[in-house]
């Protein structure tokens, strides 16, 4: 996150959002610190992580062959399968949940047409910064592109930045996806 801050400090940020998820919120609060005219908007459910169900909290390798059973569905195109269950915080979601909420909490920042807007939001933001989770930002970027079946296709690393150019109709223009360049010096320095 700090490497990820200073990255941007010179970015031209209007607007700072993220999940209610304590690591996204983070991240989130550290960019924020070197944008203070930004506004900041915290604690947005719609950008959570996808909710895995019964797996929820498990490593990959206790469900492995179940989540790639997932990923082989929602691949040929049966987006609207769920993960199984409920777990205590949240029911299992499908590619189309996720994608559903992504796109109406971007419309609830105004970035995208057909929304009202959020409490403490202008609606006039050019440069939103919306800090989220993994899975969630592959199947909210393949919507975007018109298609959720392809989110595996997506690569996204921890802190990576994706700058999306959205027009006013809803379409959208991916200038970069998963950069990561603002991890190299601190992996250098890990040595």
């Amino acid at each position: 996150a700090e490497a990820l801050r200073s990255y941007l400090a010179a970015a031209p940020l209007d607007l700072i959002a993220s999940s209610n998820l304590s690591r996204a919120a983070q991240t989130a609060d550290a960019v924020a610190a070197s944008h203070p005219s930004a506004r900041r908007i915290p604690g947005q459910s719609a950008f959570a992580e996808m909710c895995f169900g019964d797996f929820e909290g498990l490593r990959l390798e206790e469900f492995d062959a179940e989540y790639k059973a997932f990923l082989k569905a929602w691949r040929n195109g049966e987006n609207s399968k769920a993960f199984p269950g409920y777990s205590g915080e949240c029911a299992g979601e499908s590619p189309n949940d996720v994608a559903k909420r992504g796109l109406d909490g971007l419309r609830s920042l105004g970035v995208l047409p057909g929304g009202s807007l959020a409490s403490g939001v202008r609606g006039t933001e050019r440069h939103v910064l919306v800090a989220a989770h993994g899975r969630f930002n592959k199947i909210l970027i393949a919507a975007l592109k018109g298609d959720v079946s392809t989110a595996s296709d997506v690569e996204q690393g921890n802190t990576a930045i994706n700058i999306l150019d959205l027009t006013p109709e809803g379409g959208v223009v991916a200038r970069a996806l998963n950069l990561r360049e603002h991890l190299q010096p601190a992996a250098a320095a890990a040595g």
